[in-house]
């Protein structure tokens, strides 16, 4: 055996993220970077919120706020957390409210 350099290992969570670029309401990118810190990063934030609201048995109400201003923002996702944004799409109608909703069901205390 060679006692040569030793080399860190690569970093093998960011070869399953995928990045994802979705068009949002601009208070729904303020909430999730407001609530990022707690969770780690945007991407986790948004992780969390939808597997919370794949839980849900009801679904959660979105106020629709007049700050209609829509804004590109790109996350890197898993795949199952792509996939379950596009199931929650079909029962909230457009992919912006569920996002909104992923912010109202993180705001919660105690979930």
């Amino acid at each position: 055996m060679s006692r040569g350099v030793r080399r860190p290992r690569p970093r093998t969570y960011n070869t399953r993220c995928v990045a994802k670029r979705y068009f949002l309401p601009r208070w729904v990118v303020k909430a999730i970077r407001k609530q990022a810190p707690v969770y780690g990063s945007q991407g986790r934030a948004v992780q969390v919120g939808t597997e919370l609201l794949i839980r849900q048995k009801r679904r959660v109400k979105v106020n629709q706020r007049g700050d209609g201003a829509m804004v590109g923002m790109t996350y890197k996702l898993t795949p199952r957390t792509v996939e379950l944004i596009e199931q929650l799409r079909e029962k909230y109608g457009k992919r912006g409210d569920v996002f909104a909703a992923c912010v109202k069901i993180l705001r919660l205390p105690n979930r």
